[in-house]
Protein backbone atom coordinates (compact mmCIF):
# COMPACT_ATOMS: atom_id res chain seq x y z
CA UNK A 1 0.00 0.00 0.00
CA UNK A 2 1.92 3.45 -1.07
CA UNK A 3 1.13 6.61 0.61
CA UNK A 4 1.84 10.09 -0.02
CA UNK A 5 1.52 13.11 1.88
CA UNK A 6 -0.22 16.36 0.91
CA UNK A 7 1.47 19.15 3.03
CA UNK A 8 -0.19 22.73 3.25
CA UNK A 9 0.90 25.42 4.72
CA UNK A 10 -1.35 28.47 5.50
CA UNK A 11 -1.86 31.68 7.77
CA UNK A 12 -4.69 32.21 10.26
CA UNK A 13 -6.76 35.45 9.39
CA UNK A 14 -8.24 35.62 13.43
CA UNK A 15 -8.71 32.40 14.36
CA UNK A 16 -10.97 29.16 14.32
CA UNK A 17 -14.34 27.99 15.59
CA UNK A 18 -14.77 23.86 16.00
CA UNK A 19 -17.37 22.92 18.53
CA UNK A 20 -18.13 18.98 19.05
CA UNK A 21 -21.42 17.97 17.31
CA UNK A 22 -24.54 17.53 18.73
CA UNK A 23 -23.66 19.68 21.65
CA UNK A 24 -25.33 22.60 23.12
CA UNK A 25 -24.56 26.30 21.94
CA UNK A 26 -22.77 27.22 25.30
CA UNK A 27 -19.38 25.32 24.41
CA UNK A 28 -15.68 26.40 24.17
CA UNK A 29 -14.14 25.94 20.85
CA UNK A 30 -11.29 22.86 20.40
CA UNK A 31 -8.02 24.34 20.96
CA UNK A 32 -7.02 23.02 17.70
CA UNK A 33 -8.66 22.20 14.10
CA UNK A 34 -9.71 18.30 14.33
CA UNK A 35 -8.59 15.86 11.47
CA UNK A 36 -12.31 16.03 10.20
CA UNK A 37 -12.61 19.45 9.91
CA UNK A 38 -9.19 19.60 8.07
CA UNK A 39 -10.41 16.90 5.58
CA UNK A 40 -13.36 18.64 4.84
CA UNK A 41 -11.64 22.04 3.73
CA UNK A 42 -9.73 20.16 1.55
CA UNK A 43 -12.94 18.48 0.24
CA UNK A 44 -14.68 21.81 -0.29
CA UNK A 45 -12.22 22.17 -3.27
CA UNK A 46 -12.29 18.55 -4.50
CA UNK A 47 -16.60 20.07 -4.18
CA UNK A 48 -16.25 22.65 -6.40
CA UNK A 49 -13.99 21.07 -9.22
CA UNK A 50 -15.99 17.84 -9.51
CA UNK A 51 -19.12 19.05 -9.21
CA UNK A 52 -20.18 17.39 -5.72
CA UNK A 53 -23.44 18.17 -4.30
CA UNK A 54 -23.16 19.31 -0.35
CA UNK A 55 -24.58 16.44 1.02
CA UNK A 56 -25.62 13.07 -0.50
CA UNK A 57 -27.88 10.36 1.23
CA UNK A 58 -26.41 7.40 3.19
CA UNK A 59 -28.87 5.62 4.18
CA UNK A 60 -32.59 7.20 5.39
CA UNK A 61 -30.34 10.28 6.34
CA UNK A 62 -28.15 12.86 4.85
CA UNK A 63 -24.18 12.68 4.70
CA UNK A 64 -21.71 15.66 4.35
CA UNK A 65 -19.93 14.62 0.93
CA UNK A 66 -16.07 15.17 2.64
CA UNK A 67 -16.62 11.57 3.97
CA UNK A 68 -16.21 11.34 -0.13
CA UNK A 69 -12.17 12.25 0.49
CA UNK A 70 -12.30 10.68 4.41
CA UNK A 71 -12.31 7.53 1.79
CA UNK A 72 -8.42 7.84 0.87
CA UNK A 73 -7.23 10.33 3.03
CA UNK A 74 -6.34 8.21 6.00
CA UNK A 75 -5.34 10.76 8.39
CA UNK A 76 -4.67 14.64 8.78
CA UNK A 77 -2.51 16.14 11.39
CA UNK A 78 -2.03 19.86 12.14
CA UNK A 79 0.77 21.73 13.43
CA UNK A 80 1.90 25.60 14.11
CA UNK A 81 4.86 27.19 13.20
CA UNK A 82 6.95 29.08 15.51
CA UNK A 83 7.10 32.96 14.08
CA UNK A 84 7.73 36.38 15.94
CA UNK A 85 4.33 37.71 14.78
CA UNK A 86 1.72 34.54 15.53
CA UNK A 87 0.01 34.25 18.26
CA UNK A 88 -0.30 30.86 20.31
CA UNK A 89 -3.87 29.78 19.95
CA UNK A 90 -5.92 30.98 23.29
CA UNK A 91 -9.93 30.53 24.11
CA UNK A 92 -12.21 33.15 23.43
CA UNK A 93 -16.28 33.56 24.33
CA UNK A 94 -18.66 35.62 22.10
CA UNK A 95 -21.91 36.58 24.05
CA UNK A 96 -24.59 36.28 21.71
CA UNK A 97 -27.87 36.46 20.90
CA UNK A 98 -29.58 32.91 20.13
CA UNK A 99 -33.45 31.76 19.02
CA UNK A 100 -34.05 28.86 21.76
CA UNK A 101 -37.25 27.96 19.21
CA UNK A 102 -36.19 24.96 18.54
CA UNK A 103 -35.61 24.14 22.42
CA UNK A 104 -38.81 24.93 23.60
CA UNK A 105 -41.90 23.17 24.45
CA UNK A 106 -45.25 23.68 21.93
CA UNK A 107 -47.04 25.40 24.47
CA UNK A 108 -43.97 28.20 24.89
CA UNK A 109 -43.61 28.76 21.49
CA UNK A 110 -47.23 30.75 21.51
CA UNK A 111 -47.11 34.86 20.73
CA UNK A 112 -47.44 35.40 24.41
CA UNK A 113 -44.51 33.58 25.55
CA UNK A 114 -42.57 35.76 22.97
CA UNK A 115 -40.09 36.86 25.47
CA UNK A 116 -38.59 33.35 25.98
CA UNK A 117 -37.68 32.87 22.60
CA UNK A 118 -34.42 34.20 22.64
CA UNK A 119 -31.83 33.53 24.69
CA UNK A 120 -28.02 34.12 25.63
CA UNK A 121 -25.21 32.01 24.93
CA UNK A 122 -21.32 32.21 24.45
CA UNK A 123 -20.43 31.13 21.05
CA UNK A 124 -16.82 29.83 21.93
CA UNK A 125 -13.48 30.30 19.21
CA UNK A 126 -9.83 30.34 19.43
CA UNK A 127 -8.24 33.34 18.90
CA UNK A 128 -4.46 33.22 16.93
CA UNK A 129 -4.57 36.06 14.16
CA UNK A 130 -1.55 35.79 11.69
CA UNK A 131 -0.63 32.64 13.19
CA UNK A 132 1.49 30.37 10.86
CA UNK A 133 -0.52 26.91 10.09
CA UNK A 134 0.66 23.69 8.32
CA UNK A 135 -1.27 20.71 7.72
CA UNK A 136 -0.30 16.98 6.22
CA UNK A 137 -2.64 14.68 4.87
CA UNK A 138 -1.61 11.22 4.71
CA UNK A 139 -3.48 10.06 1.42
CA UNK A 140 -3.97 6.02 -0.03
CA UNK A 141 -2.78 6.71 -3.70
CA UNK A 142 -4.45 3.64 -4.86
CA UNK A 143 -7.56 5.07 -3.54
CA UNK A 144 -7.17 8.20 -5.03
CA UNK A 145 -6.29 6.77 -8.35
CA UNK A 146 -9.70 4.83 -7.89
CA UNK A 147 -11.77 7.76 -6.71
CA UNK A 148 -10.37 10.65 -8.41
CA UNK A 149 -8.85 9.27 -12.03
CA UNK A 150 -5.11 9.92 -13.03
CA UNK A 151 -5.40 13.22 -12.15
CA UNK A 152 -5.88 12.96 -8.30
CA UNK A 153 -2.50 14.59 -7.65
CA UNK A 154 -3.03 17.56 -9.35
CA UNK A 155 -6.81 17.44 -7.97
CA UNK A 156 -5.62 17.41 -4.45
CA UNK A 157 -2.81 20.13 -4.82
CA UNK A 158 -5.84 22.45 -6.83
CA UNK A 159 -8.12 21.85 -3.74
CA UNK A 160 -5.41 22.23 -1.12
CA UNK A 161 -4.19 25.55 -2.33
CA UNK A 162 -8.44 26.29 -2.99
CA UNK A 163 -9.00 26.01 1.05
CA UNK A 164 -10.54 29.26 2.38
CA UNK A 165 -11.44 28.35 6.03
CA UNK A 166 -11.43 25.92 8.51
CA UNK A 167 -14.25 25.31 10.79
CA UNK A 168 -16.91 28.10 11.64
CA UNK A 169 -17.46 31.59 12.24
CA UNK A 170 -15.59 32.73 8.67
CA UNK A 171 -12.37 31.10 10.19
CA UNK A 172 -10.63 32.56 6.86
CA UNK A 173 -6.92 31.24 6.24
CA UNK A 174 -4.91 32.06 3.41
CA UNK A 175 -2.77 29.06 1.84
CA UNK A 176 1.09 30.00 1.39
CA UNK A 177 2.72 26.87 0.01
CA UNK A 178 1.58 23.12 -0.95
CA UNK A 179 3.68 20.38 -1.83
CA UNK A 180 3.21 16.41 -1.98
CA UNK A 181 5.72 13.79 -1.87
CA UNK A 182 5.64 10.11 -1.45
CA UNK A 183 5.51 8.64 1.71
CA UNK A 184 8.48 6.99 3.60
CA UNK A 185 8.51 5.01 6.98
CA UNK A 186 11.68 6.65 9.41
CA UNK A 187 13.01 3.91 11.91
CA UNK A 188 14.52 6.32 14.51
CA UNK A 189 13.91 9.27 16.74
CA UNK A 190 11.90 11.96 15.23
CA UNK A 191 11.09 15.62 15.93
CA UNK A 192 7.79 16.85 14.61
CA UNK A 193 5.13 19.97 15.31
CA UNK A 194 2.33 17.84 14.18
CA UNK A 195 -0.30 16.42 16.48
CA UNK A 196 -1.11 12.15 16.24
CA UNK A 197 -2.96 9.79 17.90
CA UNK A 198 -1.23 9.12 21.29
CA UNK A 199 -1.28 5.29 20.97
CA UNK A 200 1.53 6.09 18.06
CA UNK A 201 3.78 7.45 20.68
CA UNK A 202 6.39 5.72 22.16
CA UNK A 203 9.36 6.94 24.79
CA UNK A 204 8.41 10.69 23.80
CA UNK A 205 10.15 14.07 25.22
CA UNK A 206 8.77 15.81 26.67
CA UNK A 207 6.89 13.00 29.09
CA UNK A 208 3.28 12.98 27.32
CA UNK A 209 1.58 14.74 30.58
CA UNK A 210 4.01 17.73 29.86
CA UNK A 211 2.00 17.83 26.12
CA UNK A 212 -1.10 19.64 25.02
CA UNK A 213 -3.36 16.31 24.58
CA UNK A 214 -7.06 16.17 23.26
CA UNK A 215 -9.59 13.89 22.06
CA UNK A 216 -10.89 14.24 18.46
CA UNK A 217 -13.82 12.13 17.12
CA UNK A 218 -12.95 9.01 14.43
CA UNK A 219 -13.33 10.79 10.97
CA UNK A 220 -13.20 7.39 8.73
CA UNK A 221 -15.86 7.38 6.25
CA UNK A 222 -17.82 5.06 8.70
CA UNK A 223 -18.02 7.93 10.91
CA UNK A 224 -21.43 9.27 12.50
CA UNK A 225 -19.86 12.52 12.23
CA UNK A 226 -20.73 13.26 8.83
CA UNK A 227 -23.91 12.36 8.83
CA UNK A 228 -26.50 15.39 9.41
CA UNK A 229 -29.56 15.49 11.98
CA UNK A 230 -30.23 13.15 14.55
CA UNK A 231 -29.17 12.87 18.44
CA UNK A 232 -26.30 10.40 17.59
CA UNK A 233 -23.19 11.65 18.99
CA UNK A 234 -19.49 10.64 17.62
CA UNK A 235 -18.82 7.31 20.45
CA UNK A 236 -15.00 7.13 18.83
CA UNK A 237 -13.24 9.39 20.59
CA UNK A 238 -9.58 9.25 20.16
CA UNK A 239 -6.79 10.29 22.13
CA UNK A 240 -4.37 13.42 20.40
CA UNK A 241 -0.92 14.76 21.53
Amino acid sequence: MDFELLSVKFTFTWGFSVKAPHVSAAQFSALLPPPSTLIGAVAYGLAKQLNWPECELSGRTRASVAKRAAEFIKSAHFGLEKTLDGGRPMHWVDITRVSALPFLEEKYREPNWKKTWFGIHGFGKVIMPNAKGRVVFVVDSELAHEKLGEKWRVLLEQSAFSMISLGSKEGFIAVDEVDMKKARILKERVKTAYYFPTSAMLNCYPRPEELESSGFWFHGPTSSHWLAGGSQRPVDIIPYT
